[in-house]
């Protein structure tokens, strides 16, 4: 009992300074008390100030979200963004069970997400494939993606933070096999009103970004910029590489060398890539907002013909 006491300690430290941790927990009111929670392993980065960390209860699993160290304003319009996902669910998207805030002292405090639990990512798949994606299970996967990202921005719902991370794949042979659900709960630090504080190593990942040249720029997510991550994503599932990888040791560096890249086709890499595909891929990663697709119904007729 002390050494579990002494570990929740542990965590609590750690998830007080990054902002987020994940629990599965065994039922939406046992989420609320993460003391009720059994952690293990250590904490995983999942973001900008954010991590995630295993643990577990008896029963069925959940994913249990914390986002701490927010203003009073910050945690508002938070839980107002929570509330707008708490309708959208399967099959298309990770369903929020519940959400709230839990005031510790009288300014301090969190908010925390009830999410359903699933496994494998679409990070996961990638790496395990070790190389780009076949051909037609790579355009199903990013056709279901467009669907549920366009089922979202007609619910006036932007993602804001879409990369293969927040894509969950279904295990083959496993229940939910050939399912594609899109987490929409993936708030970035820049969005948290953290950018003053955001590390080289926060907005670039391995040398990689996942926001579009407008957010780099300190511009609000909208579904212009979800479309340019919908791009992105696409570009790394056939060719098996990032569209864009940042050099230069500061921020500011690497925020330029994205701006002024030049984009290699995918197909480069891909010689099997169908021309409508690398067309609209290339459409999605203008860098001029007004000349992408204005919404995942245009990018879906592209590639479906």
């Amino acid at each position: 009992m002390q050494f579990m006491s002494s570990l929740r300690e542990l965590l609590g430290e750690v998830l007080s300074r990054t902002g987020l941790g994940i629990y599965f927990a065994r039922d939406p009111g046992a989420a609320l008390d993460p003391e009720a929670l059994r952690p293990q392993g250590n904490e995983h980065p999942l973001g900008p100030r954010a991590t995630w960390v295993e643990a577990r209860g008896p029963g069925r699993r959940y994913l249990l979200k914390r986002w701490q160290e927010l203003t009073p304003d910050a945690r508002r319009d938070l839980l107002r963004r929570l509330s707008q996902r708490e309708s959208l669910g399967a099959p298309r998207f990770l369903g929020v069970v519940a959400c709230g805030e839990k005031i510790v002292e009288r300014r301090f405090g969190y908010v925390y997400c009830v999410q359903e639990y699933r496994s494998r990512t679409l990070s996961d798949y990638l790496q395990a494939l070790g190389g780009p994606c076949p051909i037609d299970e790579g355009a199903r996967i990013i056709r279901q993606v467009a669907i549920a990202l366009g089922d979202a921005h007609k619910r006036g719902i932007t993602h804001g933070n879409l990369s293969p991370d927040a894509v969950f794949v279904g295990e083959v042979g496993g229940a939910d096999a050939g399912n594609v659900v899109l987490d929409l709960v993936r708030f970035s630090g820049l969005e948290m009103g953290r950018d003053a504080a955001l590390t080289v190593m926060d907005l670039f990942p391995s040398g990689r970004t996942y926001l579009a040249p407008e957010q780099l720029l300190g511009s609000p997510p909208d579904e212009l910029s979800d479309m340019f991550l919908l791009g992105v994503m696409a570009y790394e599932v056939f060719a098996g590489r990032p569209p864009f990888v940042a050099t230069g040791t500061s921020t500011t560096q690497k925020v330029k060398s994205i701006l002024a890249a030049q984009l290699d086709p995918p197909g480069r890499y891909r010689a099997d890539l169908p021309n409508r595909w690398e067309a609209a891929i290339l459409q999605l990663l203008r860098k001029e907002r007004r000349q992408r697709y204005k919404d995942a119904e245009s990018f879906l007729q592209a590639v479906d013909g």
